[in-house]
């Protein structure tokens, strides 16, 4: 029996979640999974959630990640997310982590630009492949031994 192209997409996504959990479990970083917010369009019946919640550098880190190894239709979704990350998911830094070779070659970019433009002093919004959040926190995690290593 083969697998419909949403149960497939769906596994993927978990896949993706589970790589990304278990990078964080081994840089130490304790977080939680699937997060209830209330979110742009309020409903009664829809329960809102995003994907990941953990602290860096005293900052709260929301993170909702999108993976798509076929055609399909979540790069549709990365405008909602992007505005949803910012007016609703309460934290210090929202990161929209976007993976995979279904997306259109333009969707990293455009959520990049995207990310500049609606971040403020009141919350910075990130999107990166997963190389580029690992560097990201990497780069966080010295930032933060720097800072304990001058104290």
């Amino acid at each position: 029996m083969s697998l419909t192209q949403g149960t497939l997409a769906n596994l993927n996504g978990r896949r993706f979640e589970d790589k990304i959990s278990t990078y964080l479990t081994s840089q130490e970083v304790k977080h939680q999974r699937e997060i209830t917010y209330i979110g742009l369009i309020p409903s009664n019946t829809l329960r809102n959630r995003y994907d990941f919640k953990f602290e860096v550098n005293g900052k709260t880190i929301g993170l909702e990640a999108k993976s798509q190894n076929s055609t399909g239709s979540v790069a549709q979704k990365i405008p909602y997310v992007m505005e949803d990350g910012y007016a609703n998911i309460v934290c210090d830094i929202f990161i929209a982590l976007i993976e995979g070779v279904g997306f259109p070659l333009a969707t990293l970019p455009w959520a990049k630009e995207r990310a500049k433009l609606l971040s403020s002093d009141k919350k910075q919004l990130y999107a990166f492949n997963f190389e580029e959040f690992e560097q990201w926190l990497k780069n966080e995690q010295s930032e933060s031994e720097g800072i304990t290593k001058s104290l």
